[in-house]
């Protein structure tokens, strides 16, 4: 009994959060635009090509917005003959509207900037999620195979041992008063046998199943890759992301 209190513990189902959801609604398409299965599997290809994909459209919206207002400043700066006229003439040159538009442009793109800030940091921290959620998966593995060995060895050391040392000492001792007694009891001992066989073949196939010797369940290494790049890929994004907001703002101020 106390074995297998030991072994009990409280399972809590897993509630996505609301994000999750969302974003997981969002339809998975391959590099040809095909729509594929969304369901998660991170050792299918297509499925991590998906993902990519999904995480390259904020970056390249982000992207062609900046470069398109790129363009336009230098063709508004290489563009002087206007002003150089109008100083001629000696009018003023008004550009409120055009300074308008582009404060507004500014903080469009500050606010794009803010929500890729956010989405970074729920990337960063999912990352470090799922190297805790795979080290707690390994766990589990490693005390399933321990609780199994250890009913196995119960099976086999105590109660087929002792069984068997009573089997074949006093079982074996009968009366002619109580034959139809001795001969139930061997039936029920052949039976508890039996069980205690059929028991050792289900744990065999339990220990067998968590821990083949050819292909072992182990996620120790599942997430060695997605961890180093992360230590580059979140300063290197946050770094460039606050490089595009410096611009904005200083736009937006200028």
């Amino acid at each position: 009994m106390s074995l297998i209190e030991s072994s009990s513990q409280v399972q809590t189902a897993y509630e996505p959060t609301i994000w999750a959801k969302v974003f997981h609604s969002v339809p998975h398409v391959n590099i040809t635009g095909h729509e594929v299965d969304g369901r998660f599997n991170p050792e299918s290809d297509v499925y991590l090509e998906s993902l990519g994909i999904l995480g390259s459209l904020p970056a390249g919206w982000l992207i062609g917005t900046l470069l398109l207002l790129l363009m336009y400043l230098l063709t508004r700066c290489c563009d002087r003959t206007k002003g150089i006229r109008s100083a001629l003439d000696g009018k003023k040159r008004k550009s409120r509207p055009i300074r308008c538009c582009l404060s507004f442009f500014a903080l469009g793109c500050c606010t794009t900037l803010t929500l890729g800030f956010f989405g970074n940091h729920l990337l960063h921290k999912g990352v470090i999620e799922l190297e805790k959620a795979t080290k707690n998966i390994n766990t589990i593995i490693s005390h399933s195979q321990e609780i199994a060995h250890k009913y196995l060895l119960v099976l086999t050391d105590d109660l087929n041992d002792n069984l068997s040392h009573l089997f074949d000492g006093p079982f074996r001792k009968s009366t002619p008063q109580s034959k139809n007694e001795h001969s139930n009891l061997m039936n029920n001992a052949d039976l508890v046998f039996y069980n205690i066989s059929e028991a050792q073949k289900a744990m065999k196939q339990i220990q067998f199943a968590i821990h083949h010797h050819e292909n072992p369940i182990d996620f120790k290494y599942a997430t060695r890759w997605p961890r180093i790049l992360e230590v580059y890929r979140w300063p290197a994004t946050m770094a460039l992301q606050g490089l595009f907001t410096l611009f904005c703002l200083l736009l937006f101020v200028g």
